[in-house]
């Protein structure tokens, strides 16, 4: 193995741990805007508000999963998140 491909394996690493961690960012989001808007009209049930957090909880741990998928290079946790993300592509 060169220099130059081990390299460029570990910059292809980075990046899918990078992205990985933006998608989780994304999810501790989207479960904060859930709370507030939850919070926000606590008078009655807001289920757009529970939905928000449901998804963004779905996301946080998907992308937790290919976080450590990625940096571990685990076969199992990285194959969790291709069936989940083309799950989610079907369905829409």
């Amino acid at each position: 193995m060169s220099l130059n491909s081990s390299i460029y394996g570990l910059t292809l690493l980075f990046a899918n741990i990078d992205v990985f961690h933006c998608v989780q960012v994304l999810g501790m989001i989207l479960i904060i805007v859930g709370a507030l808007a939850q919070s926000y009209f606590a008078g009655g049930p807001f289920h757009e508000a529970i939905f928000i957090i449901i998804i963004g909880c779905i996301i946080f741990v998907v992308a937790f999963f290919g976080c450590c998928g990625a940096i571990k290079e685990h076969h199992c946790l990285l194959i969790t998140v291709c069936v989940h993300t083309r799950c989610s592509l079907i369905e829409n």
